[in-house]
């Protein structure tokens, strides 16, 4: 989320899902017009590329 989003990301990356990483995937499925509910889900999957 860092290198792709970095306006709106600045995680620590530390390999823990923490409340300022939900916080960021909300924002980021917020703005691909997914439901912001910050879990990480196929459709949140699918719009990050991965």
């Amino acid at each position: 989320m860092n290198e792709v989003y970095p306006l709106y990301s600045q995680l620590r990356v530390d390999g823990i899902y923490r409340p300022k990483t939900q916080r960021v995937m909300r924002e980021f499925q917020r703005r691909s017009g997914l439901v912001p509910d910050g879990i990480v889900g196929p459709k949140t999957w699918a719009a990050l590329g991965i």
